[in-house]
């Protein structure tokens, strides 16, 4: 029966995968266990973890796992990190459990987000590091690296159990993915409210004129936008800046932007 209930747990499964996966952490500065979080927008949480069989077992078959909080949104700061002996992200009997009996050290968690889910990555050591602040600053780019390399290498066991997330962009664009774990997106231009409209619109399959009439503004000042809109997005076409839209957020089935912007009221009216 424990046999059965293991193949349940992916991390079981394909340990073997993993662990040669993670064999390379050692170089990163002896970062010796790894896991991933991923989180889709619809509520869905996938884990992988080269953390030992045992921990594993008690982490889900004893529902060990209700004590840890390491995804909790609050505990990441705005460059999307925290560091475990700041914010332990787990309740005490977690922490002492991990520490006493597996000699495994949480040190930072890093995360990276898009529309579609939350990736979640945890560096655990066998012992505790004792400069964790400057640890995390030498060993953030490398560490980026490897969770890419290792998104990348079990991207097909990650679509294999979330079916409904295989036509997903994240996780079938490989640049994409990268540019989100390096938060390269973080750093490029934002489009204004205004210009959220009108790639809105666009998106649609309104033209110049048609959108000047539904936000009442001069199908000039359309142009405009749609200029900006392809110069900040790094498209040549609408058709791009429409797709890299969705990318971003901006518009689509994932959109998180205020509806608001929108002009709601005209929505109603022609749907």
């Amino acid at each position: 029966m424990e046999k059965n209930s293991n193949t349940l747990i992916p991390s079981l499964v394909y340990k073997p995968v993993i662990e040669q996966i993670c064999a390379p952490l050692c170089a990163i500065s002896e970062i010796r266990y790894f896991v991933l979080y991923v989180i889709f927008n619809d509520g869905q949480k996938f884990v992988l973890s080269s953390t030992p069989s045992d921990f594993l077992s008690l982490y889900w078959h004893e529902k060990f796992f209700k004590y840890d909080h390491s995804t909790e949104l609050s505990l990441f700061s705005k460059e999307g990190y925290y560091l475990c002996n700041e914010n332990p992200g787990a309740e005490a009997i977690f922490v002492e459990t991990l520490e006493s009996q597996y000699s495994m050290y949480r040190t930072f968690y890093m995360m990276r987000e898009c529309p579609e889910c939350r990736f979640i990555f945890g560096a655990l050591h066998d012992h505790q590091v004792a400069d964790p602040v400057n640890f995390y600053k030498a060993s953030k780019n490398k560490f980026e690296d490897f969770c890419i390399d290792f998104v990348d290498k079990t991207i097909e066991l990650i679509k294999l159990y979330n079916p409904s997330y295989n036509r997903s962009i994240i996780l079938n664009d490989k640049l994409y993915r990268k540019s989100i774990i390096k938060m390269d997106y973080q750093f490029m231009q934002q489009l204004t409210e205004r210009e959220v409209q009108c790639l809105y619109w666009a998106a649609h399959g309104k033209s110049s004129d048609e959108t000047a009439i539904i936000l009442k503004i001069k199908k000039g000042t359309v142009e405009d936008h749609r200029k900006n809109i392809k110069r900040k997005l790094n498209c040549s076409t609408m058709a791009h800046a429409i797709y890299e839209g969705v990318k971003r957020g901006y518009i689509g089935a994932f959109h998180r932007v205020n509806p608001d912007f929108f002009n709601a009221s005209f929505i109603k009216n022609i749907y």
